[in-house]
């Protein structure tokens, strides 16, 4: 797994070097990979015209962090209390499968 994240880094790195070579741009170059959001290439562009880039950056990262932070804690509370059911009913029906051979071989007398 590790060699395939390198891979694709040293690919992006050769596609980007490629690209600024030939004159094109860096936020321009960063838009064409789908698995990047949209907005990171304005940022970039903002980060360029601003002469920021760095801090720019490093105020995206810290928002697109909270952010994928809080759909986490969003996923979490709402998967959380369905693995709780789960093992709940898993408990249940462990002392139902447990008790009902002697429930069956009680006898009641009216």
């Amino acid at each position: 797994m590790q060699e395939q994240g390198s891979q694709l880094f040293k690919e992006i790195g050769q596609d980007l070097a490629q690209a600024l070579q030939n004159g094109r741009g860096f936020s321009q170059t960063i838009g064409t990979y789908p698995f990047f959001k949209k907005e990171l290439s304005l940022i970039i562009e903002y980060g360029e015209v601003k002469s920021k880039l760095g801090s720019e950056l490093e105020i995206y990262a810290e928002k697109t962090w909270e952010a994928f932070f809080t759909r986490v804690n969003r996923t979490m509370n709402l998967v959380q209390p369905l693995v709780f059911i789960f093992v709940a009913l898993i408990i249940v029906l462990l002392y139902a499968a447990m008790l009902m051979p002697m429930y069956q071989n009680m006898e009641v007398n009216f």
